[in-house]
């Protein structure tokens, strides 16, 4: 509660901004509640990247019936200028589902319709889409919860499959092109972090475990069941968050073709969501306390389906829709809007009633406030929407001076090699480390093709590629453009991962820091066999002379390649290791919670 000289009188209370809900009579000025909360609606068009908040209502503890009230006052005021709303977007919180049943739509199992009639027009629809990030979310707490899910005809998922891929990782010191870390697996205190669910659902983390099967890694033999869910999932959170209509597979714009092509999928998909079990089998995950994921993604498929049959074979304003991208049905529009309202209150990131007012008119009438990836935002801007003004004002603004970091900057390390060996720890390269280093060659021959000038130089580096089992991951993870190394590249690289494990200790690198740098370059490069890039013993002949010495250059910029991505890595998983109980996510959150 503060006091508002302007308008001489006290402010903070709930204001429903209406007369009357229902046959509830609602008298702002006498009301006595405390605003600990503001409900956003915010409007997102379909055709074009704008956005614009219509109403915000400050308010504590609001029931469905009353939310209900409000959103129909809200659609019937949206309707009344020309617009037409296709679609409602929320999260799952209880006060939505029972706000959505309560208008028309049924999301029980066996009758499934998430749409409700418009108020504005009965006779067209609106459609449901819960949050595709939310509804991630809660799935990966579901499995993380029941620790397994049988999914019909594909087996059983089970959560210590991630787990055991991790510890995998961590033991051979390489990941397997996924981005698993102990966050990923460890959870809790950052639950609400949507990249933790979203790399956990991924197809990098599917490849993983495929590799870890066919290898028949101990514990991982049986996960035919995990794989198919991170796949499922995977693909459906990119049909659901297309951003681009330049995209290109499940994550291409939804056209009316595009739909025909993931028709098939997203049946299979809304099946297994609506069918998975507990491993007893007696009760489906849709039917249990924790069925709001599967639920609102069963419910997110069918509304998609609907907008795209609908939407795309209609005419609006005299316009033709071509295509959807499925990122405006996201909450990441409102989450964003949030933001700016906590940049600029400063310091304080949770506003009083008073100041989100303000706030409000200000990004309302100035629009001054932009988010940037270093702001206090729980999401990041994936496209171009911006908000729409109140009032045409043109700002004239000085283009930002950006200044960038560059490695060169730093100082060398010191020319140390540390007297300490850890060849002992390094016996023979398991086939698990062999996969990811192949990987890894494809990804540094990509980067030499660019550097390189010389033709058979370049030919030398793809030619005679590695095939079988040791390019098992290579060949899983290749969509038609990945980069498939040679032997000889493939051997330079394991070398140097050799004399790198024997030279600094990987899992922690403080003990050997002054080991990197040119003396670990050069002690790789003197390790190196005689007998490598034969065919090309007569080109390398011919440019032997002076400083132009074809074979040392490309052993050199091979070894160069890898020991940086190797030595960037090595600090970066060292960096999530020396981490301890990461606090100040959940904590900062709870004192949002708290209104304090």
């Amino acid at each position: 509660m503060e006091y508002d000289p302007s308008s001489g009188r006290m402010v903070g209370f709930t204001d429903l901004g209406l007369t009357s809900v229902g046959d509830v009579v609602q008298d702002n000025c006498d009301s006595a509640d405390l605003a600990t909360e503001a409900l956003v609606i915010l409007v997102v068009g379909l055709m074009g990247y704008w956005k614009a908040p219509v109403a915000y209502f400050l308010t504590s503890k609001l029931s469905s019936v009353t939310q209900g009230e409000l959103m129909k006052q809200v659609i019937l005021a949206v309707e009344g200028i020309g617009l037409s709303v296709a679609a409602m977007v929320m999260d799952g919180l209880s006060a939505n589902v029972k706000m959505v049943k309560n208008f028309g739509c049924n999301l029980e199992l066996g009758n499934l319709n998430p749409f409700f009639p418009n108020p504005a027009n009965p006779l067209k629809k609106i459609a449901v889409i819960f949050d595709a990030c939310h509804m991630v979310k809660l799935m990966r707490n579901t499995l993380h919860s029941y620790k397994a899910i049988a999914i019909p005809g594909k087996g059983i998922a089970q959560f210590e499959h991630f787990r055991k891929l991790h510890l995998t990782q961590e033991e051979e010191g390489l990941r397997a092109g996924n981005r698993l870390t102990a966050r990923h697996v460890d959870f809790v205190c950052q639950k609400m972090k949507v990249k933790l669910a979203a790399q956990l659902f991924s197809a990098s983390v599917a490849k993983a475990l495929e590799l870890a099967r066919c290898l028949k890694l101990k514990g991982l033999e049986h996960t035919e069941g995990t794989q198919y869910l991170c796949t499922v999932m995977d693909r459906l959170f990119d049909i659901l968050n297309s951003k681009s209509p330049r995209g290109h597979g499940f994550k291409a714009a939804l056209t009316l073709k595009r739909l025909d092509y993931h028709r098939e999928f997203l049946l299979e998909a809304e099946f297994v969501l609506l069918n998975m079990t507990t491993v007893d089998g007696r009760l489906k995950i849709c039917e249990s306390p924790r069925s709001m994921g599967a639920v609102g993604l069963a419910c997110n498929i069918r509304s998609v389906i609907f907008l795209a049959e609908s939407l795309l074979t209609t005419t609006l304003a005299g316009r033709s829709i071509s295509y959807i991208l499925t990122y405006k049905f996201s909450q990441d529009h409102l989450e964003i809007l949030f933001s700016c309202i906590r940049k600029a209150g400063g310091w304080n990131n949770n506003p009083s009633a008073r100041q989100f007012e303000a706030i409000f008119k200000k990004l309302m009438f100035r629009i001054g406030v932009c988010v940037t990836s270093s702001d206090n935002t729980n999401v990041a801007c994936q496209d171009e929407t911006s908000l729409v003004a109140a009032v045409d004002r043109s700002v004239t603004r000085s283009a930002r001076n950006v200044f960038t970091l560059s490695t060169e900057n730093f100082s060398m390390f010191e020319d140390a090699m540390v007297d300490h060996s850890y060849s002992s720890a390094v016996n023979r390269l398991s086939p698990f480390i062999g996969n990811v280093l192949v990987y890894v060659a494809g990804w540094v021959v990509r980067v030499m093709l660019k550097r390189l000038k010389c033709v058979p130089c370049m030919d030398a580096l793809i030619s005679n590629a590695v095939v079988g089992e040791e390019g098992l991951l290579l060949s899983l993870k290749d969509n038609g453009g990945l980069k498939k190394p040679s032997k000889d590249v493939v051997k330079v690289i394991k070398v140097a991962e050799n004399v790198l494990r024997s030279t600094v200790d990987v899992a922690d690198p403080r003990k050997s820091h002054r080991a990197f740098g040119l003396k670990l370059e050069m002690r790789v490069l003197s390790r190196m066999p005689n007998n490598l890039f034969s065919s090309l013993r007569q080109h390398f002949d011919n440019v032997s002379e002076g400083c132009d010495n074809h074979y040392y250059s490309l052993l050199r910029l091979l070894c160069k390649c890898f020991i940086d991505v190797r030595s960037h890595h090595i600090a970066h998983m060292s960096n999530i290791r020396s981490q301890k109980e990461v606090v100040r996510h959940s904590n900062n959150k709870m004192t949002l919670f708290r209104n304090q």
